[in-house]
């Protein structure tokens, strides 16, 4: 499914690499992020440790549980 599919606070796998803006953080495939939001044609989105990323929300993602 796309990103901009999924619920704010879901977790997401990525499946493929995503585009991201000028001088962000790259999220490749198999990476795991929380969905806080999207913007236009980006989100924000966080891993574990706080850091922060901003993948295109037509990101192809699965919704995953944590663990």
């Amino acid at each position: 499914m796309k990103l901009y599919k999924a619920t704010t606070g879901d977790y997401v796998l990525f499946l493929d690499d995503a585009r991201v803006p000028p001088g962000a953080s790259s999220v490749t495939a198999g990476t795991v992020l929380k969905l806080h939001g999207i913007d236009g044609m980006y989100s924000h989105c966080t891993d574990d440790l706080g850091g922060r990323y901003h993948p295109a929300a037509l990101s192809e993602v699965d919704v995953v549980v944590p663990v």
